[in-house]
């Protein structure tokens, strides 16, 4: 299937599955559970458009990662609940945005894909992201310097030139 008619066909199953949990919201005047439309969006947008190769067939090598989260992904041990792919701005905004705002297909195929921008990051970091701010200023939060965060092939540069010096 060409590119463009993919992302037609999922923007338009993503915006059906939001349109869904609006109605549901609708008739029964509760927020509804967002975790369909995040897999939904995780299964047939954003992991079938993440930058290949993949690290552990999850995390794109071309991603901005943290020192730590590279450390961990380049010393070879396994990355089992060490890593998290996340997102520069949380994700619970973009799926806000999908049931709130009612967007058409073509703004979901423009927007989403830099509303789903993000990073990898250790576990531990993940846990220390707060929901409020920009992405610079929720990393900060988190002790992090999002302008330090680098491909894995660049940390991978780094830290080979740092131990041949």
């Amino acid at each position: 299937m060409e590119d463009l008619r993919r992302d037609e066909v999922d923007a338009q199953l993503v915006l059906d599955v939001a349109a869904s949990l609006r109605r549901w919201r609708d008739r029964t005047g509760k927020e509804p559970a967002t975790k369909v439309l995040r897999e939904t969006v995780w299964f047939f947008w954003q992991h079938p458009r993440l930058d290949r190769p993949l690290v552990a067939s999850k995390y794109p090598r071309g991603a901005l990662w943290s020192e730590e989260a590279a450390s961990a992904a380049l010393s070879g041990s396994s990355l089992k609940d060490k890593l998290v792919i996340e997102h520069l701005e949380p994700m619970n905004r973009a799926l806000r945005w999908l049931i709130d705002d009612e967007p058409i297909v073509q703004l979901v195929i423009d927007q989403l894909p830099d509303r789903l921008a993000c990073a990898v990051v250790t576990k531990e970091q993940s846990l220390g992201l707060p929901d409020a701010g920009s992405p610079e200023e929720r990393y900060a939060a988190a002790g992090l310097d999002l302008a330090a965060f680098r491909s894995l092939d660049d940390w991978r540069g780094a830290m080979e030139r740092q131990r041949r010096s």
